[in-house]
């Protein structure tokens, strides 16, 4: 293991166990996926220091799905749900739960995801620690020229946080806000967005080392895509993401730190998606 990431498995683990606690809102948006739901319901409930308050955010389940939640949130006091007669996606919901919860801090955690003892303290304790951050999560992303996602990454060289599990403070989102709603739809590009609004502002990201969160990645996109057309959406929010953050995609992004191993993580695309960069082709590849 490199000298670096085992420093920052000592610092992170030691900001963890100095953390205070402190009030926490944990915004869960649904659509089905009901055993990964309910999984991650468990951990939550297991591995989460009080006080804490979940919002539910039922995106027109199927009627299973729907009934479980509604007799989950009847036996916790500290559950809030709310039901959608249309699946109106993850920016809007997220948007609104946040809006609409007041706690100290705000975690957005996927339905497909399992929490482990400590989860909630590590990213607390990070942002106690460490003032100058504004937004931590459990992985980070490294963005293309084009602004396309092209691989993961820990600490705090990465040009984003992944939503499926990030934590900011609430006055952080009282100055920043969340979701861009007016010019992303319904799911995509948004946790890049809301990150590169932060930094460039001149707060800093960070993507926990540690591994205490699980992703089940893209369990709900997958079994949303094959009942919604998200095509259009994702294709319009990547057109206003690279127009948006051009300048920061030519000059700024982690990779041009890095020309060798952007020309291998280059030469990687083109062996498995062709040379074709166009907007659509970086959505099929999104999509897959």
């Amino acid at each position: 293991m490199p000298k670096q990431v085992k420093q920052y498995l000592i610092e992170e683990l030691t900001a963890q166990f100095n953390a205070a606690n402190a009030s926490k809102d944990i915004l869960i948006v649904v659509h089905d996926q009901l055993e990964y739901t309910k999984k991650c319901l468990e951990s939550v409930f297991l591995h989460t220091k009080t006080p804490f308050t979940v919002h539910l955010w039922d995106n027109d389940s199927k009627e299973e799905t729907r009934d479980w939640l509604i007799a989950f949130a009847a036996e916790h006091d500290n559950v809030v749900l709310r039901h959608c007669h249309n699946n109106i996606g993850f920016i809007v919901p997220n948007n609104r739960m946040t809006a609409m919860s007041d706690s100290d801090y705000v975690i957005l955690l996927n339905n497909d995801t399992e929490v482990m003892d400590g989860w909630d303290m590590a990213l607390l304790g990070w942002l106690q620690a460490n003032p100058d951050v504004a937004l931590v999560g459990y992985q980070g992303g490294i963005l293309n020229k084009e602004g396309m996602g092209v691989n993961v990454h820990n600490g705090d060289e990465i040009d984003f946080v992944q939503g499926w599990c990030m934590c900011f403070e609430r006055k952080t989102f009282h100055q920043f806000g969340l979701f861009d709603e007016e010019h992303l739809d319904f799911a995509y590009g948004e946790d890049a967005d809301f990150s590169l609004r932060l930094k460039e502002a001149g707060r800093k990201l960070y993507a926990l080392n540690v591994f205490l969160v699980k992703h089940h990645a893209n369990k709900t996109t997958t079994a949303v895509k094959d009942e919604i057309d998200m095509t259009p959406s994702f294709t319009e929010n990547h057109r206003h993401l690279h127009a948006r953050w051009g300048d920061y995609l030519s000059k700024n992004r982690v990779l041009l730190n890095y020309p060798e191993i952007e020309e291998k993580i280059n030469q990687q695309w083109k062996e498995q998606r062709g040379e074709d960069l166009s907007v659509e082709s970086l959505v099929k590849a999104a999509l897959l």
